[in-house]
Formats: C-alpha cells, sequence, structure tokens
C-alpha cells in the first residue's frame, strides 16, 4: 500500500466533511459551520498543494484563522510539509491528523506482525495439548 499523506488527507477531508468535493471554498464553509473537525485536515492539504494563502484568505474572519496563521508560521520555519508534521511543535489537534495517518500507513505491517505472534501461540498450544492441526478442523 503506498498512501501518500496527501492522499490521506483527501480522504479524510471528504469524510469529516461529509461531501465528496474537495473545493477549497466549500470546505471552509463545511469547517466553519457544521464540520469543524475538517478544519485541521483541511489546511494541512491546503499545505501540502500549496494553497494555504487562499485557505487562509477564505477562513478570514473565522475562528480557524488564528490557528492557520499559527501553523503557517510553522511551516515556514520547517521548510516541509513532512518535517512540519514529525516535529512536536505542531499544535495537538495537527498532529493528531499526522498520528492518523501513520495509524493507517502502518496497519499492513502491523497486521501482519499480530498474525505472526498469533500463529506461534497457536502452534505453540497446539504441541502442548497434543492436537493436531486436522483434528482442530474436524472438530
Amino acid at each position: 500500500m503506498n498512501l501518500t499523506f496527501e492522499g490521506f488527507l483527501k480522504g479524510y477531508c471528504r469524510e469529516l466533511s461529509g461531501q465528496q468535493s474537495l473545493s477549497f471554498r466549500k470546505l471552509v464553509e463545511q469547517a466553519t459551520t457544521v464540520a469543524p473537525r475538517v478544519a485541521e485536515p483541511l489546511f494541512l492539504l491546503a499545505l501540502a498543494q500549496g494553497k494555504a494563502e487562499y485557505v487562509l484568505g477564505l477562513s478570514e474572519g473565522s475562528w480557524m484563522e488564528e490557528s492557520y496563521r499559527g501553523v503557517l508560521s510553522l511551516y515556514g520555519q520547517a521548510g516541509s510539509l513532512a518535517s512540519l508534521c514529525t516535529e512536536d511543535k505542531l499544535p495537538n489537534r495537527y498532529a493528531n491528523v499526522w498520528h492518523a495517518y501513520r495509524g493507517v500507513k502502518e496497519k499492513p505491517a502491523a497486521d501482519r506482525r499480530v498474525n505472526a505472534l498469533m500463529r506461534k501461540r497457536t502452534l505453540e498450544a497446539l504441541e502442548e495439548s497434543g492436537v493436531t492441526r486436522y483434528g482442530i478442523c474436524r472438530a
């Protein structure tokens, strides 16, 4: 699975806003009215696509403006979106978006590790009990 952060943000914004459009104008409207949880991934998506100033202009006068200005300032210091997200300077609500992405991205590897551990324990339990795999399946 080759999920990019930008691809994740697009899906996340659609999910949180409840709409299929990725129009920044529509997403900002949703964030200021009925879907405030989309505000953080929306601005991170704007940073990824080089539209941060545009979204900042759309959010002017809203509750999101100050937060967006702070993150834009941090982005200017960090130089890239990846380094911004991995630093501890990012506000919690933005860092949570990054953590959600990492969780989705790393899920297949985590599942493989868990499956390998479960297989090992299952085989050990079968050996201790003296029951064969066939016997378990038949039962």
